[in-house]
């Protein structure tokens, strides 16, 4: 099919684009945004009411932490059920710390309270620092960004919560259709935190170190290479920026060698060189693809976009930009019959 570039709106809630205009929109916070469920017997199953009723008669704290990442975003149930987890088990004080950010955004308070309950953890300096560089307190920010390098681990919790939310699918007795619909929604919206609070941070340490001076521009590359060997270690689709995040840190001590005529200017771009090549190039774009850990990623959201594909009322609302491309008169027939 020959496709022709659209005149239509591609708004879509679920784009990346979206999130980025809602998180532009307030730089003080990275406020996760409503995405539908696209099937109503998930709807109800996870409405507030229904999840604030089956937290009330379990006792697990497993549970309890399921029904949490179930509920929608901003919705007060998922504090609610929060605190229900944390006083059976009280050692999950720091994951759903992490769960609430994680589902609902990062602000001053909801990073405080992570800090606080989970110091040593650099998430939440690493999103402090994010959100004090956007507050435009450059010196703050750096000195966050400081004590999330001293930091052991960036710890997101995700085999905790994904037991979890297991268990909360089989406790509403989700099957079929339905789990797969409920597990795929709840997981493309947790990986909406990685793409929105995480994904900009070494672009952030990068603006800093512009203008800088040259002891600090040193200190940042430095601080760089700590947040590629953190991300690495979450989960696999982290480890894209945490590769973009080592290339920057190389790239930058290329230039600080330029200027200082040192001779480890060569090995630096050369780093530089071979990781581009390593992103690019070498095992290739298509046969990166088409391994299951380069997959694996993009499938749950996938799977949650196709039940709006599947019924025609939420295709229209969800107003997918598949759906919404303008083609050639001879392709509109095999194009509505693929539909």
């Amino acid at each position: 099919m020959k496709h022709r570039p659209s005149s239509r709106s591609k708004f879509a809630l679920f784009t990346l684009a979206a999130a980025f205009a809602i998180t532009a929109s307030n730089s003080h916070a990275q406020k996760m945004f409503l995405l539908p469920t696209f099937r109503e017997s998930v709807d109800k199953a996870v409405s507030a009411e229904n999840l604030e009723t089956v937290a009330s008669e379990t006792t697990d704290p497993q549970v309890l932490l399921g029904l949490a990442f179930l509920a929608q975003a901003g919705s007060p149930v998922r504090q609610e059920i929060s605190e229900m987890a944390v006083n059976a088990s009280p050692e999950y004080a720091p994951i759903v710390a992490v769960l609430a950010i994680a589902m609902d955004g990062s602000d001053e308070k909801s990073v405080e309270e992570l800090i606080k309950r989970d110091p040593d953890n650099a998430l939440g300096y690493y999103l402090q620092a994010n959100l004090l560089y956007h507050s435009g307190k450059a010196e703050e920010s750096l000195a966050a960004f400081k004590r999330a390098a001293a930091c052991p681990e960036l710890r997101l919790y995700e085999s905790i919560t994904g037991e979890g939310l297991f268990k909360a699918l089989d406790t509403l007795k989700f099957t079929g259709p339905d789990r797969l619909c409920a597990s795929s929604w709840v997981w493309t919206r947790r990986s909406n935190f990685n793409l929105i609070c995480l994904q900009p941070l070494p672009g952030t340490l990068l603006d800093l170190a512009r203008g800088a001076d040259l002891e600090t521009r040193k200190e940042i590359s430095d601080l760089l290479l700590v947040l590629g060997g953190h991300l690495f270690t979450t989960n696999f689709e982290n480890r894209t920026f945490a590769q973009r995040a080592v290339q920057s840190a190389f790239r930058l001590k290329a230039e600080i060698a330029a200027v200082e005529k040192s001779p480890t200017m060569n090995g630096y771009v050369a780093v530089v060189q071979a990781l581009v090549s390593t992103m690019v190039s070498w095992p290739g774009i298509e046969q990166r693809k088409q391994t299951p850990l380069e997959l694996a990623r993009f499938v749950p959201g996938r799977i949650w976009r196709a039940f709006a594909v599947v019924d025609p009322s939420k295709r229209n609302a969800a107003n997918l930009v598949e759906m919404s491309v303008n083609l050639a008169d001879s392709d509109k027939a095999a194009f509505e019959q693929s539909k």
